[in-house]
């Protein structure tokens, strides 16, 4: 993407609710060090590890937290689950499979057999394979035109309420 698009998005940030932008990514050899990996570096926190919290209501005080370390139950309700990064440079990770239930009386699974997924919170897209995405887009948003590979969160948080 060329620069010129990248300033682009990002030239209204002052307009946003979150306060800035914070490196979490995994540590690349030729990157320099980001935040996280020199809070590890210096033994900073314990577990060595981050949560994160976002709230889908736009209109909460409290849009989202970051926790390093520790763990804050308030912001959970089930057993947190720890899974390995399979490729480093994202937060890459495998998963099983992908189920809606009760939409439009039917139950919906995509990425049967598996299939890898990545955690990025700086964007709005839910990116996968194309042909899962494909059958989520034409689920949901059959008068949206959204990509073969990325579709919208908000998009899909907003017509799952509608179709159950």
């Amino acid at each position: 993407m060329p620069d010129k698009h990248i300033f682009k998005s990002y030239s209204n940030i002052s307009d946003q609710k979150y306060d800035g932008i914070l490196g979490l990514s995994y540590q690349q050899t030729f990157e320099p060090l980001s935040d996280f990996q020199n809070m590890i570096d210096q033994w900073l926190m314990a577990p060595r590890a981050f949560r994160i919290y976002l709230n889908r209501s736009s209109s909460a005080d409290l849009g989202g937290k970051l926790i390093f370390g520790g763990f804050d139950s308030a912001y959970y309700k089930q057993i947190l689950a720890y899974v390995p990064v399979t490729r480093r440079g994202y937060w890459q990770f495998t998963i099983d499979s992908i189920e809606m239930n009760q939409v439009r009386g039917n139950t919906y699974e995509w990425c049967r057999g598996g299939c890898q997924a990545i955690i990025d919170t700086s964007t709005w897209k839910i990116m996968g394979p194309e042909e899962d995405v494909s059958a989520i887009n034409r689920l949901f948003l059959s008068n949206i035109y959204v990509s073969k590979q990325y579709l919208s969160s908000n998009y899909i948080f907003h017509k799952a309420r509608n179709l159950r």
